[in-house]
């Protein structure tokens, strides 16, 4: 048992997307949606580690899944967000993500 999911009360929607060409946006597929923690994330040192120049990151906190994977884009309220990194703990898992514009 995660003594931490009773802070999950966020619900974000996984979507795997093919890459944007110059005629159109990349199809989305949708793959699931999770229960999750969702904190405003700031980090010098972490932005210079994940390559994050935006101020709009996210760290989720979440039960262990396979929805999470770098590279997948989340949607939760109107804006979209690409996983940067993620990592497994024995409890659970995070993930770190960063506002996209174009998906």
């Amino acid at each position: 048992m995660n003594p931490f999911n009773r802070f999950y009360d966020t619900e974000i929607s996984v979507y795997k997307a093919e890459k944007n060409t110059y005629s159109e946006k990349g199809h989305k597929t949708f793959l699931g949606t999770l229960i999750c923690d969702l904190q405003p994330y700031e980090s010098d040192a972490e932005s210079k580690i994940y390559g994050l120049d935006e101020n709009r990151s996210y760290k989720i906190f979440c039960d262990i899944n396979d929805l999470l994977k770098n590279g997948r884009y989340v949607n939760f309220g109107a804006q979209w967000y690409m996983v940067a990194s993620t990592e497994k703990w024995s409890m659970g898992m995070t993930a770190v993500m960063r506002g996209v514009e174009n998906v």
